[in-house]
């Protein structure tokens, strides 16, 4: 099975901006305790993305 790396790629970062904007709108109703939840959720999303896209592109690439 050949994946796409550009649509791959493509998706994980729409779906990065939609953990961004919705933790930043979010945090507008929030109190401080619940800001601290909701950013260390985003942030711990986003590695969890930048994982996936670091494995897709590491293999896509030709083995030696």
């Amino acid at each position: 099975m050949k994946i796409d790396v550009k649509r791959t790629n493509l998706i994980l970062k729409v779906i990065a901006a939609v953990v961004v904007v919705g933790a930043a709108v979010w945090c507008i109703w929030l109190n401080d305790a619940q800001r601290i939840v909701v950013a260390g959720g985003a942030v711990l999303g986003l590695v969890n993305l930048l994982g996936l896209a670091y494995f897709f592109n590491k293999n896509m690439r030709p083995r030696r």
